[in-house]
Order: structure tokens, then sequence, then C-alpha cells
């Protein structure tokens, strides 16, 4: 019988953060302050759409310290999801779904819709925080 790992607690974030990707990532920021609303807001909107926004979340989370940190996280990576196809796994699965129906939904075509509605959200969210 294999011996039985110990047991450790650990979590989702545990996991992400201990991969030499996540490590390289952070590594980088050379001096990043995320630790005001607008420079989270801003490092979390772009980088959602380079790695989807769970993961820029989860890859942010270690820079939200200050007490607005939750929702400028929560709306600037949930609408910035909106600007590309693979901003949000939500994207994906309509584009996916759509072309099982025969709709094709280009790369194109989401940019014409996405990109303006994704910068008259963040700019009003931004507002409205």
């Amino acid at each position: 019988m294999p011996e039985k790992a110990a047991s450790r607690p650990w979590n989702l974030w545990s996991v992400a953060s201990s991969s030499p990707f996540t490590s390289a990532c952070l590594a980088r920021t050379h001096g990043l302050r995320a630790d005001s609303p607008g420079a989270l807001y801003t490092a979390a909107a772009a980088l959602s759409n380079l790695v989807s926004n769970v993961p820029a979340v989860m890859l942010l989370l270690p820079f939200a310290k200050f007490p607005q940190a939750g929702p400028v996280l929560a709306l600037s990576s949930t609408l910035a999801g909106n600007l590309v196809i693979v901003g949000s796994i939500a994207n994906i699965i309509v584009v996916e779904l759509a072309a099982r129906h025969g709709v094709k939904i280009s790369w194109g075509c989401h940019a014409r819709t996405g990109i303006p509605v994704t910068l008259l959200t963040l700019g009003f969210a931004w507002l409205v925080l």
C-alpha cells in the first residue's frame, strides 16, 4: 500500500502561487504598487485579458490590501473580461455554444461590441467607485 501523504491544509491560492509561472510573473512586477485602487483597477483590467479574469484576480490578490480591494478587483476583472473572447470563460462558452448552433462569432465581431462596451463600463464603474 502506498504511504499516505502528509495531510496539510491547502487552498487554490497556495497551489497557484507555488507554480513557477506565477512566481515569475510576481517577481517581474518591478515595483508594481497595486496598493491603491487605481493601480489595482488598471492591473486587474489589463491582466484579465491576458490570462482571463479568474486567474488575474488570483495573481493580484496578494496586492489587494486596502479596504476597497474586493470591489475593485471584482468590478475591474469582471467588466474587463468582456474586451476579448478569452477575457472570460463565459465568453468562450457563449462562442462555443453559438458555433454549435451555426452562429460564428469571430474575434473581430466580438471586438466591435466588446471594446466599446468594456471601455464604457470600466469608465462608469471607476466613477462609481
